[in-house]
């Protein structure tokens, strides 16, 4: 069992829930950036430590002390399984799930991000979660929303790739398709950066932790959404975010995929549909022929 510090029976504002593997100078940075300026907000960070090896969980304990709340998991559970463990003890009105490869921009010296994050959700009592902008170190935005896994969907997404179009090109038509410029509801956003109301979670709405990585940000949208809230998009937040910080080799990009397609058909699995017959199939065909990947423990945290 994992070790778990006691919570305030006073909740918080908001919950900044970071899940580190092996993060090294990445958490540091994160949670230097979290915890620089402090928000009107009352809120807490909490960092859930997937079983690291280098030496990370004592740079947090050094560096930060009893600023940060630390849970430490005895094994690497994944995503959905280690940000459930500190779900399930949060009491806070919001919590954000954020990556320990992304950094907190500080939009003006009077608003601090977490709490115009605060604010709009509080202006909007409908939405059950938010997604910010995402942008890479060199300024590009990062496809952090999309549409709702349907054969038709899935179909149009990856009809570019396989007629070869340039990636430039490609590009173009995603952002046309999706802009990232203005404010808007959406089917799913990013779980690299996501901030989820407290009755959501509360009420048993946490991530499924039949999956490991990838896509659950995909599925717990989508019940969220069947829940009757609604899922926000808004480019007013930034948020940097490097992108396959705990997992930056190349040799990780095949286990990626992997993992991407076997989140789709674990989907298609969860939520039966007659369209989704097809769909299965392709996945299951596709699965086969680029064989099971190794090292899955060793790939954790980050998403693009």
């Amino acid at each position: 069992m994992p070790y778990c510090p006691p919570y305030s029976s006073d909740p918080e504002d908001l919950e900044v829930i970071i899940l580190n593997w092996n993060g090294g100078e990445l958490i540091v940075n994160c949670l230097d950036s979290v915890l620089t300026r402090q928000p009107k907000n009352r809120v807490v960070v909490t960092v859930v430590d997937n079983a690291s090896t280098d030496g990370s969980v004592a740079r947090v304990r050094e560096r930060f002390g009893n600023r940060v709340r630390l849970i430490e998991s005895v094994e690497n559970v994944g995503f959905a399984r280690g940000n459930n463990l500190a779900l399930r003890r949060s009491r806070a009105r919001y919590t954000l799930l954020l990556n320990s490869d992304a950094r907190l921009t500080q939009h003006s010296d009077t608003d601090h991000l977490l709490d115009r994050l605060i604010t709009i959700l509080d202006e909007n009592p409908t939405i059950g979660a938010l997604g910010p902008r995402l942008v890479r170190p060199d300024g590009q935005t990062e496809e952090s929303t999309g549409s709702r896994v349907t054969l038709r969907n899935i179909a149009s997404d990856n009809l570019l790739k396989l007629l070869r179009v340039p990636p430039r090109i490609a590009g173009l038509w995603s952002k046309a398709r999706w802009p990232y410029d203005r404010r808007r509801e959406v089917d799913w956003v990013s779980g690299a950066a996501i901030i989820v109301r407290g009755e959501v979670v509360r009420d048993g709405c946490l991530l499924d932790e039949r999956y490991f990585m990838y896509t659950e940000d995909v599925e717990w949208c989508y019940r969220i959404q069947k829940r009757g809230w609604s899922i926000l998009f808004d480019p007013t937040v930034t948020i940097e975010h490097i992108g396959h910080g705990s997992a930056p080799d190349s040799s990780a990009a095949a286990r990626r995929k992997r993992l991407h397609r076997e989140g789709l058909l674990r989907f298609t699995e969860l939520h039966p549909s007659p369209w989704f017959h097809a769909l299965r199939t392709l996945l299951k065909v596709s699965l086969f022929i680029n064989g099971r990947p190794d090292g899955r423990a060793n790939l954790h945290v980050s998403r693009s």
